[in-house]
């Protein structure tokens, strides 16, 4: 029997998905957010249902209030995986990844135009594959590396 296709959400789905995650993961209530960024209840229901346009400066507001990941949820929408502003919302590995991105436009400027696309796959797929097996053996990896190193 065929595996079932899983329902892909829309990104209006996906970031109304995330923001209520997001908000549950917090212990907040939708009254309480509405208040906070300054909206009706109204317009916040629309906002956490990811109905109507985009506003990107309330999604930052909204992470900033919960202590979340911004730039992550704005992924998680475009990716179509409302858990993932979930699984960055302690460690913000995208306000992390945007702030290399930044220091990384800084330092090489139009040379970076000078890349081609399998240079930037093959060396983004090296630091993810690295960032998974640490995900995946965190601390064993780290303490056998300490087994292992020489003292000086």
């Amino acid at each position: 029997m065929p595996k079932p296709i899983p329902v892909v959400p829309s990104r209006g789905e996906a970031l109304g998905q995330a923001l209520k995650l997001l908000r549950k993961l917090r212990r907040r209530r939708p009254g309480e957010m509405a208040d906070l960024i300054g909206i009706s209840r109204r317009s916040y229901e629309y906002f956490e249902a990811g109905r109507g346009p985009l506003n990107v400066e309330r999604v930052h507001r909204f992470a900033q209030i919960l202590d979340v990941d911004p730039f992550a949820i704005l992924a998680a929408m475009e990716i179509r995986s409302p858990q993932f502003a979930v699984r960055c919302a302690e460690h913000k590995l995208m306000t992390v990844m945007m702030v290399a991105v930044q220091e990384f436009d800084a330092s090489a400027g139009d040379e970076i135009g000078r890349l081609n696309a399998a240079a930037i796959i093959s060396g983004l797929t090296r630091v993810f594959d690295a960032l998974a097996k640490e995900a995946r053996e965190g601390d064993a990896f780290a303490q056998r590396w300490m087994d292992e190193a020489e003292p000086p």
